[in-house]
């Protein structure tokens, strides 16, 4: 089918998927409303659909659902940076009053957020200093623990998450485990697939991701 010149043709094909094999950029900062009780629905969330650039924009959401197939997650949130997805998924976790256990082989902006500005939040956490004993993991829990948090190759040690290990002792204890990373790709194997419990994970600094994957 050929594309038709008139500007109604040209809307109409921002809007469809069918006509291309790949995506427009929407550069547009607002959508149009079809009136005003459907601004209503969609601002009182009753609605899915486009309020504002900031806050959601086809062409982010296009990336997001690719990166969320890919990753076999039910969900994906792109943001600015990478500490943007720890902090962003971090809050989603824990509040004033909840606790964090992390492995103390981090990078050193993360160890920063966990050490000094959390607590500002009223957020503890817990290091476990060889993320390896799986027995520090499990010690480290209190009553209000909210996530396990690591990195799947430690920064700067280069030491190797034991996945399954850290994972078992969350899901015994009803915890999401969560992991982020620098050194994969989104469409390499993420082993936080085989362990039995929820993950949050940062696929890549460069387009930092925030995903979350809920256990079955």
């Amino acid at each position: 089918m050929g594309i038709r010149n008139s500007s109604d043709s040209r809307r109409d094909l921002a809007r469809s998927d069918h006509w291309r094999e790949g995506r427009p950029i929407y550069q547009t900062t607002s959508y149009v409303f079809r009136d005003t009780a459907h601004a209503a629905a969609l601002f009182g969330l009753q609605e899915l659909g486009n309020i504002y650039t900031r806050i959601m924009n086809p062409t982010q959401a296009a990336f997001e659902d690719r990166v969320a197939s890919l990753e076999g997650g039910v969900a994906a949130l792109a943001v600015a940076s990478g500490q943007a997805a720890e902090t962003i998924a971090l809050l989603n976790l824990a509040e004033n009053g909840g606790h964090i256990v992390s492995s103390a082989s981090l990078y050193g902006g993360t160890y920063n957020l966990f050490h000094y500005t959390l607590p500002k939040l009223g957020i503890e956490v817990s290091f476990v200093n060889d993320p390896d004993d799986l027995e520090a993991w499990r010690s480290a829990i209190r009553p209000n623990t909210k996530a396990f948090y690591a990195e799947t190759l430690g920064n700067p040690k280069g030491d190797v998450l034991d996945f399954e290990g850290v994972a078992k002792v969350a899901h015994d204890n009803g915890i999401p485990s969560w992991s982020t990373t620098r050194w994969r790709r989104p469409s390499w194997p993420n082993r936080w697939r085989t362990a039995p419990t929820s993950w949050c994970t940062r696929p890549r600094s460069s387009s930092a991701v925030t995903e979350r994957r809920l256990a079955a």
